[in-house]
């Protein structure tokens, strides 16, 4: 009974903004949540409470692993408003489409490769195979891999000019540098062991890709990865078709 007054109470409060001007201070979520936001009509980036804690940040870690992490995320939500959607809000979160039919020509070609890429991606489950729904996916795959870009290039400037964190070592994975740090800890955040049903789930209604493709298909795709752990070319994580290796900024 709790939770059905507490959901009346909500949608009570929610009507009395009809009509009302738009309050674009306004939190779409609440501070305990574990996840972060972008929200296109306030041209906004949330960054709840609850994420700010391990295995997403912490202040006591080495810089690499919260930029693989919560950085990570951040350059996520931030791509959003240069996605498909994004582009039809403008700096105001007005609803206005701002890109030329020449940005919008060359993203569908570059988006076409995620598409592509992702559609690949099989799951069996007792003995039926279900394909990845890549079109459903392609916003999130595309943000996966626009945030890699961004976090890798941010934390290569951080470390120019905060040297001593470029050579922080981790007790018991001294073999693995910074840069192998910042990969491995946005891999980490992923790590999970759902049921054969919530993955079947995930499958046919997340606009996310399952753990194991949003690592390996993202990582792939980054030339940054590979040279980094050193993948051979033609590899599953450094492939040699053009195809299977996509990016959009």
């Amino acid at each position: 009974m709790n939770s059905l007054g507490i959901m009346r109470l909500t949608f009570e409060e929610e009507l009395k903004l009809v009509g009302q001007p738009v309050d674009k201070n306004m939190w779409i979520t609440s501070p305990t949540i574990i996840n972060a936001f972008y929200y296109y009509p306030g041209n906004s980036l949330t960054i709840p409470a609850g994420i700010l804690q391990i295995p997403f940040f912490d202040g006591k870690l080495p810089d690499a692993l919260n930029y693989g992490a919560i950085g990570a995320f951040i350059g996520h939500e931030i791509s959003h408003g240069f996605d498909d959607v994004g582009s039809q809000y403008d700096e105001n979160g007005n609803v206005r489409d701002w890109w030329s039919s020449k940005i919008k020509s060359e993203y569908n070609k570059r988006a076409s490769c995620f598409k592509k890429k992702f559609s690949k991606y099989i799951i069996k489950i007792k003995n039926q195979s279900y394909k990845l729904d890549s079109i459903q996916t392609l916003s999130e795959n595309i943000a996966d891999t626009t945030g890699i870009n961004a976090l890798y290039k941010a934390f290569t400037i951080h470390s120019m000019k905060h040297p001593t964190q470029a050579n922080v070592k981790l007790p018991g994975l001294e073999h693995l540098n910074s840069r192998k740090l910042l990969f491995l800890s946005w891999a980490h955040s992923f790590c999970a062991r759902p049921k054969l049903s919530d993955l079947l789930n995930t499958m046919k209604s997340d606009t996310h890709s399952p753990a194991t493709f949003r690592i390996i298909g993202t990582l792939s795709n980054i030339k940054a990865f590979s040279d980094t752990y050193q993948c051979a070319k033609g590899t599953t994580m450094n492939p040699a078709d053009p195809v299977d290796k996509c990016g959009i900024w």
